[in-house]
């Protein structure tokens, strides 16, 4: 019976310690897409705030409904939330709105 034990509790770590890899494996595409992105980051930031001087709150890369890899910033300023769309590849702007 404390080998089933023993057993059973070895598998049920084992099981813990694989589940961060999944979790990594899922990320690998996103990896892929930073590696596809002409500009940086720090690069669409600033981009975005010559428009908009505020304060990023949030900044993400995807790719937009056209397939398009884009950076989409969300800014803060005086108290409204700015949303910039940048194109990773060019580093054009695409779409800025105010969200209110």
């Amino acid at each position: 019976m404390k080998i089933i034990q023993k057993t059973a509790a070895v598998l049920f770590a084992a099981s813990i310690c694989s589940a961060p890899l999944t979790v990594n494996a899922a990320n690998l595409p996103a990896e892929q897409s930073k590696d596809e992105a002409a500009i940086s980051a720090d690069q669409a930031k600033k981009i975005a705030l010559k428009e908009i001087p505020g304060q990023i709150t949030k900044i993400a890369l995807k790719k937009d409904e056209d397939g398009v890899l884009v950076y989409k910033i969300k800014i803060l300023k005086d108290g409204q939330e700015f949303k910039i769309k940048i194109d990773a590849q060019t580093g054009k702007l695409l779409k800025m709105k105010n969200k209110d």
